[in-house]
């Protein structure tokens, strides 16, 4: 069965949601915490993700009439640029589609994946791994983060191809505004007489 684009909209948000909540609860449950004004992740010039994480974003774009205005200026963008919505400078610093954010970017820091030997390794920053927070984190707790592997895989039962093709970041944001605008074109068109 093909889901339509709302459909993934509504459920990949869902998914983003559940990821926040679990990547929170896991921070006040481990103590680790970004450090204030660190933005490391943020500045990651190799950062992949997939274009259907940020399908809500791009839906909210549309919705606010820039979307258009956004995906032109993306499309300027040079290769491999920090994310377009990186904005240290402004008043809160940080992401300035916060809410929007992508999956990669609720989950990294906060979670997890197994080794080889199949046990739970954070995938974290050097400057959490550098944290007394971290070095002091019980397995117990460590179990307890969101597993990164699982929630992808959720992603992908939405779209197997959109979820697992890796783009950097602003080409992945970049093609979910084409699809947006694609599909709201075609559904707004009228057929004639």
């Amino acid at each position: 069965m093909r889901k339509s684009l709302n459909y993934k909209v509504v459920h990949v948000r869902k998914l983003l949601n559940e990821a926040s909540m679990h990547t929170e609860t896991f921070s006040k449950a481990s103590n680790l915490h970004c450090q204030q004004g660190c933005y490391s992740c943020c500045l990651k010039r190799d950062l992949y993700a997939s274009s259907l994480e940020f399908f809500p974003l791009a839906y909210e774009l549309y919705k606010e009439g820039t979307a258009e205005t956004v995906y032109d200026k993306i499309g300027n963008l040079p290769q491999n640029a920090p994310c377009y919505f990186f904005t240290p400078f402004e008043q809160n610093g940080g992401c300035s589609r916060y809410n929007d954010r992508g999956l990669i970017c609720r989950l990294f820091g906060f979670s997890s994946n197994t080794d080889k030997n199949d046990k739970p390794r954070l995938i974290t920053c050097k400057g959490i791994k550098q944290t007394d927070a971290f070095q002091n984190l019980l397995p117990s707790v460590l179990g307890k983060s969101p597993n990164f592997s699982d929630f992808y895989i959720r992603l992908a039962s939405l779209d197997f191809q959109l979820a697992n093709e890796q783009l950097q970041i602003n080409e992945a944001i970049h093609k979910a505004l084409e699809i947006v605008l694609n599909y709201e074109s075609l559904r707004n068109r009228r057929i004639p007489a």
